[in-house]
C-alpha cells in the first residue's frame, strides 16, 4: 500500500500555518502599540516632572 498525502490535512495544516501567521502579525501590532503607548506614559510623567520644579530652576 502507498501512503498518498491526505488533503484534509494539508489544508487543515495550510489552514493553520495562515492562522498562526495572522496572530503573528496581531501580536506585532499590539507590541508596537504598547511601545507607543509606554512611550506617551514617560512624556507625560516627564511633563508632570517638569511642571513640579520650582519656576527658577526651569
Amino acid at each position: 500500500m502507498i501512503d498518498t498525502p491526505d488533503p484534509r490535512a494539508a489544508a487543515a495544516l495550510t489552514a493553520m500555518s495562515v492562522d498562526l501567521a495572522e496572530l503573528l502579525a496581531t501580536i506585532d501590532q499590539v507590541r508596537t502599540q504598547l511601545q507607543r503607548f509606554q512611550a506617551h506614559i514617560i512624556c507625560a510623567q516627564l511633563d508632570a516632572a517638569e511642571h513640579m520644579m520650582p519656576v527658577d530652576l526651569q
